[in-house]
């Protein structure tokens, strides 16, 4: 079986338990960002099928302030276009009073993320920014997306994080306030193996997800020991830690799974013990050193304490650790264009530990435009996995910018395999190579893409009397794209050679999407208060325009109410969802939170029956299963009719 059939089985056995669990208390999916234009599907010959039209999720919309709109244009920058949204914030302290001059943060990196070693990516953050006397802030012109983070910092009261609702290109969205409170408090000493107190160590304490990341934790707090090697941490919110402390001579000590569950102190004492060296060597073929390979020592401990260290490799491939705890270490060494084994087992006070590394093949290309002949001189290349005709490719990790005058590229560091590599650049459609073997070590070169313009999809987007719906937002998907959480989370693994392009409509709803690779697609459209529908079987070839006539957006209905405990008191900060009850409906969900008073409102929903639930707004501390049990109890089934009102109320058990 292939490697992508495997992890995609995988995934979607994780994405039913994470469904099955959490699903109730998600919010509304919207299309992840992407930055340039990316293809995503091999393109087998098909035969044009004729459009289908099926109505999504949308969210509560208001008008937004009008602009001069192009007839359409591509978006690769996602902050190019000024949305017109306000995503209202208030934080009040735990008797309810508002509290000034908290720092709160707008972020797509929440402390419950997991990374990996090598995950490159960026947190996106506005802000913080401090509220005012009544406590309140606000983040306008925001991206749309499914769900943001928002952290609330202050001196005096543990760190606060909440996810918000979906935020959409329009409107305002008022946040349930943020109630900060008092947290737990962490101490002890730390001395050494002689029962000497060690003063001026440093402590870390982050999340327990962030120890293999190369960014640092968001919920990382830090202190010191002071004279008489005492430390503590004042307001650490619930949730697990991982505390690290490092101090002038000693090695260096993890202690992991300290678990915050109530807001009382803890006492955790430290002994570090001298610290020791491991030195060593990274070397390539023919005993070449190795510059600035990156090598990581992970401490073996059956204890709750450990270890964790990384150097890099000087000008002559020599490393070396200079304050690890005595024991044995695991190394792992990385550097692009190398392969390495891992040393198992190595005992501190070692120096002559040799890591060699195998090097990985280079392939070495042109790009040029297909028409002309002539190079391409600013273009992105990527490495994608090959299997077989009928088989989509799907993208390995390898990708480079270039801007050259010659069109010629070199992406290194690829493994043995079967690849294409792609190319793409502004104003072209992404174009793929022909198929080729790799094996171990051994470069491939004369690798030829020529860049055409590729096909597009042109059409008008209007309302249900046919008049143009100016500045509707159009994005093309692959064609069997769901538009669900499970989706948005292996998007950047499907196999698609489907090029994502967003544009705006023009004054008159008449749009063009361009420079498409051949294949087919699915054409998403959402505006101001109508129901988010999607067009599919749209088969685009290159060098041809396609013509899709007229999408009709519908107005839908709305869903009003509110979210009751069991004394009959509103429920603030509840998640509302709503889930098509047709087993043959579009796959998708809607979902609000409801205000300080309980109240919540689902504006331009398809018409159709669906299953309304409830449940607590999502904390550190909650469990799942409790979670679903709750939704379960409040769930009700209702009729949404266009352009109309169904008011639903809810009950849940707090």
């Amino acid at each position: 079986m292939k490697p992508i059939v495997v992890l995609l089985l995988i995934l979607a056995a994780l994405g039913a338990l994470f469904f099955g669990l959490f699903t109730m208390g998600k919010t509304t999916p919207t299309p992840p960002d992407n930055g340039p234009e990316v293809a995503r599907v091999e393109t087998p010959q098909v035969q044009p099928v004729a459009p289908v039209e099926r109505t999504m999720e949308a969210n509560d919309r208001s008008a937004g302030v009008e602009e001069k709109t192009e007839a359409s244009r591509v978006v690769s920058d996602p902050t190019a276009y000024v949305y017109s949204n306000e995503l209202r914030v208030q934080v009040l302290t735990p008797e309810g009073k508002p509290l000034r001059d908290v720092e709160v943060t707008l972020t797509t990196i929440s402390s419950n993320d997991l990374f990996f070693a090598d995950d490159s990516r960026a947190p996106f953050q506005v802000g913080p920014q401090r509220t005012d006397k009544d406590g309140r802030t606000s983040f306008v012109g925001v991206q749309p997306r499914r769900k943001y983070t928002l952290v609330a910092v202050h001196p005096e009261y543990a760190r606060a994080e909440q996810d918000t609702v979906p935020v959409d290109q329009d409107g305002v969205i008022d946040e349930p306030p943020i109630v900060m409170r008092a947290g737990a408090k962490l101490q002890g000493y730390v001395k050494d193996e002689q029962g000497n107190v060690v003063p001026a160590a440093t402590l870390v304490l982050e999340g327990m997800l962030y120890q293999a990341s190369q960014f640092a934790a968001p919920d990382r707090m830090e202190v010191q020991s002071n004279a008489d090697g005492f430390y503590v941490f004042n307001n650490v919110a619930r949730g697990g830690r991982t505390l690290t402390v490092s101090a002038a001579g000693y090695g260096r000590k993890v202690i992991h799974g300290i678990a915050f569950e109530k807001d009382e102190p803890q006492n955790v004492d430290v002994l570090l013990r001298a610290a020791q060296m491991l030195c060593g060597r990274v070397i390539g073929p023919s005993n070449t050193p190795l510059v600035g390979a990156r090598v990581i020592a992970i401490g073996i401990n059956n204890t709750m304490q450990t270890a964790r260290d990384e150097v890099l490799s000087n000008e002559r491939g020599e490393f070396c650790f200079e304050s690890l705890a005595p024991g044995e270490y695991n190394l792992v060494a990385n550097l692009r264009g190398y392969r390495f084994t891992a040393k198992n087992r190595v005992p501190t006070n070692t120096s002559d530990t040799v890591l060699e590394g195998m090097r990985e093949a280079s392939l070495c290309g042109q790009v040029v435009d297909a028409s002309t002949g002539m190079p391409v001189t600013d273009f992105m290349a990527q490495v994608r996995h090959y299997s077989d005709p009928n088989t989509p490719t799907y993208p390995g990790t390898v990708k480079q910018s270039f801007k050259v005058t010659d069109g010629q590229f070199c992406l290194e560091g690829v493994q043995q395999g079967e690849y294409v590599v792609e190319a793409w650049a502004n104003g072209y459609a992404p174009t793929r190579s022909s198929n080729f073997v790799v094996t171990q070590g051994k470069d491939v070169k004369g690798i030829s893409i020529r860049l055409s313009r590729g096909g597009s999809i042109s059409g008008r987007v209007v309302d249900p009397d046919g008049r143009g719906i100016a500045k509707a937002r159009l994005m093309t998907r692959p064609n069997d794209w769901a538009d669900d959480a499970f989706f948005a989370t292996i998007e950047d693994m499907l196999p698609s050679h489907v090029t994502q392009v967003e544009v705006r409509a023009g004054s008159d709803g008449s749009f063009t999407l361009p420079n498409l690779s051949p294949d087919t697609y699915q054409v998403i459209v959402e505006a101001i208060g109508y129901t988010r529908t999607s067009k599919l079987n749209i088969v685009v070839q290159d060098g041809m325009e396609q013509r899709i006539g007229d999408i009709v957006l519908p107005r839908g209905g709305s869903v009003t109410g509110m979210v009751l405990d069991g004394s009959g008191k509103g429920v603030p900060g509840a998640i509302v969802t709503l889930a098509p009850a047709d087993a043959q409906a579009l796959p998708g969900q809607y979902s609000a939170k409801t205000a300080a008073d309980g109240r919540y409102t689902l504006r331009s929903i398809p018409a159709g029956r669906f299953y309304v639930r409830a449940n607590r707004s999502n904390s550190a501390d909650a469990n799942p299963l409790e979670e679903l049990q709750v939704a379960r109890d409040s769930e009700r089934q209702i009729v949404v009719a266009e352009g109309q009102e169904t008011r639903m109320d809810l009950t849940i058990q707090q």
